[in-house]
């Protein structure tokens, strides 16, 4: 909820996930800071012009040093239809109690069922989602939560070794202290949902419910993709779509910073040559025959 730096002592810096959605613009976002650290500019793509004014904000290397609205060039990102010969991604947290390995799933014949939801069919690429739920927001702490969904046979421990094959292995493996769940610790944030974070460094990591008992939500900003925080190559972003569950922001200021981030995002896509995501071309199939029938 809050952030102390000794540098400052006197001040507490507030995760803007936690304010109230009041109907007013409550708050400025000045600068994005440490962009060269997301190799590919992560977030701060659809958070160019995210304030009522409708003018872009800069971005720093670290905290000095702006970098121009356009780097990284197109040319040097993997980008959607990028090299995929990175098999085995790192999920971390900062202080490296959470160590696991995410490995590229075998998608060549997707088939019908949960996964099918998550899969990209035309790239086989996980699903990134832009989550808005007050739920998520109230345990990252911040407006925007990014998810992807995967497969729990398809993570292991950094070194290779066995992690919990299903939702409930993995709960029980952390109320038995498995050392193979490292500093994971859980938060039933309702019936049969559990929100796993490191209870150390307090790194919200994974989300697991019992709708869907053999995946679960990973957390993106903890892969290491070489390619960059947005790991392009390996998952599938519904860049310009709807955000999920946006209705939990409408009446106040949130709602209108949604608005801002769609748009923000398709620009971004428009501007790199992405194709629509598939589940927004299916709905626009999908209403244009409801039109035809009408």
């Amino acid at each position: 909820m809050f952030y102390e730096s000794l540098k400052y002592p006197s001040k507490l810096g507030l995760f803007t996930g936690s304010l109230k959605n009041i109907d007013a613009d409550l708050i400025k976002l000045t600068e994005h800071i440490y962009v060269e650290d997301t190799i590919d500019g992560g977030a701060s793509v659809w958070l160019r012009k995210p304030n009522a004014d409708g003018k872009e904000i800069p971005r720093y290397r670290e905290r000095s040093g702006e970098i121009a609205w356009d780097w990284p060039q197109a040319s040097s990102l993997r980008g959607l239809e990028g090299k995929q010969e990175q098999e085995d991604i790192p999920i971390r947290c900062h202080c490296k109690g959470i160590k696991l390995l995410l490995r590229r799933g075998d998608y060549a014949s997707i088939g019908g069922g949960e996964r099918s939801r998550f899969i990209d069919p035309r790239t086989k690429k996980s699903l990134a989602s832009f989550d808005a739920c007050d739920s998520c927001r109230l345990q990252f702490g911040v407006d925007i939560v990014h998810w992807t969904f995967v497969e729990f046979a398809n993570i292991s421990q950094a070194d290779g070794g066995s992690f919990p094959n299903s939702m409930a292995e993995l709960k029980a493996a952390v109320d038995t202290g498995d050392s193979a769940v490292g500093t994971l610790a859980y938060y039933q944030s309702s019936p049969g949902v559990q929100r796993y974070f490191c209870k150390v460094c307090s790194t919200s990591a994974l989300y697991a419910c019992n709708d869907r008992p053999e995946i679960v939500d990973v957390a993106i900003g903890l892969l290491e993709a070489p390619d960059g925080a947005r790991a392009e190559a390996l998952l599938s972003w519904k860049f310009g779509d709807p955000l999920t569950y946006v209705d939990d922001t409408k009446g106040g200021w949130r709602e209108r910073l949604m608005q801002r981030v769609q748009a923000d995002a398709e620009e971004f896509r428009i501007a790199r040559g992405y194709p629509k995501s598939w589940k927004r071309l299916e709905k626009e199939v999908s209403d244009s025959t409801d039109l035809l029938q009408a």
